[in-house]
Order: C-alpha cells, then structure tokens, then sequence
C-alpha cells in the first residue's frame, strides 16, 4: 500500500528533530499512513527473512530497526495526538486499527522466518563468526524471548488459534 503525496506522513518531517508538523495534519492522514507503515514494514521484515546472506548486525538486526521508522513516526503522532485531544474521527481509527495492529504483531512474532533469522545471528555470535556490542545482545536476546513468549514454537493450529484470539 503506497501513501498520497498529499499525506505529511509520506516523508520525513523537515521541522527540527524530525517532529510531527501537527498544523498539516488532518485526522484523515492517520489511518492511511499507519496502514500504509503496516504494509510496509511486513514487506521490509519478509525481506529480511528471505536474505540468503548470513546474518549481520547491518544487515539483520539494523534492517529491521529501519523498517518500522514510517510506522513509529505515525503511530507516535497519532497517540499523542489522541490522547490529548481525542475526537470521533480519531476514537474511530483507533478501533479500526487495533485488530490491524495485533495481526501484525502475530505476522511478525509467529514467522519463523524471521525467528529462523534472529536466531541464525545469535549461533554466529556464540560460535564467534559476529561480534555483537552490549546494545546489540540485548536487542538480539530481547526480540527472540519476544518471538518465543508470542508462540512462534507452537504447532500451526495452535498458532491460528492464538491468532483468532488476538484479533
């Protein structure tokens, strides 16, 4: 899903610190931007997955950092925004994003691409192949603890299950 030129969140804000430019934003550019950052993160992180290379830091666990920047920028702009002046237009993309939400937190944490990937970067630092600095281990320890408490070892029918009961 690609987003209008019109749409803020099509770029980077050009205001210092990469802030949000709130007096062109209107509450019809949220819902857009957030599903088009959904869409595009799923497509950097299968990517990611299917990368033949062996895992880096630059190419595993910093690619995966770059791929939810336009998702952050605007889900970060839209829950400042509706938790200090909330409206029914607002209220409304905040119910219609939410199952959107939990069925990518399940696309990412129940592909075992992505775990297979992660955990393929973790054998090379232990086997000495990759030297991870401290941010970087914990990055790596945290995210695979993340993937396996949000069942990417279950069976695939539990899997589903957990998936209904998610959305």
């Amino acid at each position: 899903m690609s987003l209008d030129a019109d749409n803020p969140f099509a770029a980077v804000s050009t205001l210092p610190f990469e802030l949000p430019d709130y007096a062109v934003i209107r509450d019809e550019h949220y819902q857009p931007a957030i599903e088009a950052g959904l869409a595009a993160q799923l497509a950097d992180l299968r990517t990611l997955a299917a990368d033949s290379r062996p895992a880096t830091i630059e190419n595993t666990i910093e690619a995966w950092e770059r791929s939810g920047r336009p998702l952050s920028r605007a889900l970060n702009t839209f829950w400042s925004r509706q938790a200090a002046d909330t409206n029914p237009v607002l209220d409304a993309v905040d119910a219609a994003i939410a199952p959107q939400l939990a069925a990518h937190a399940d696309a990412i944490h129940l592909d075992r691409g992505l775990y297979d990937r992660l955990a393929g970067l973790a054998k090379r630092a232990e086997g000495g192949e990759v030297e991870l600095d401290p941010a970087s281990a914990y990055w790596l320890e945290r995210t695979l603890q993340a993937f396996e408490r949000n069942g990417v070892n279950l069976p695939e029918a539990d899997q589903e299950r957990l998936r209904a009961l998610n959305s």
